[in-house]
């Protein structure tokens, strides 16, 4: 049974915040920070290329709503959402969501940041970015 799954009821209830036609936020049982929430699909689906038109206009009205609500309500410093799809990726419950992480200066959260050791983007390397579109 898929923890996070709405359908079969494999996740916590009374961890729900909300919820609108097909997805829900849900205060995270394994917090990252203090203000930590995953944004989850209700239909149980693993890649986020699997989901609906509609269950991606949800899926982000919620995480616009959250990352709105942290900023203003809670006065976050700053915000990640992030999802992460595949093991090498560290997704770690193969069902979609979103992280919505609440971040202050000197929380301890690892960081995503640019490795400046990296050289600048190569035009090979570009034009194999440009071969993601048809």
């Amino acid at each position: 049974m898929c923890k996070l799954c709405y359908e079969s009821g494999g996740f916590k209830s009374d961890l729900i915040i909300t919820a609108n036609q097909t997805c829900i936020l849900m205060a995270n049982l394994f917090p990252i920070g203090d203000l930590s929430y995953l944004v989850i699909t209700k239909r149980h689906i693993v890649s986020i290329s699997e989901a609906t038109p509609e269950e991606l206009k949800d899926l982000f009205n919620i995480v616009s709503m959250v990352v709105g609500r942290l900023k203003y309500r809670f006065r976050s410093e700053g915000i990640n959402v992030f999802l992460n799809e595949g093991d090498c990726a560290g997704q770690t419950i193969k069902h979609v969501h979103f992280h919505v992480v609440a971040r202050s200066s000197g929380d301890g959260i690892e960081n995503f940041k640019r490795n400046s050791g990296l050289a600048v983007i190569s035009p090979e390397q570009l034009e194999k970015h440009k071969r993601i579109t048809p």
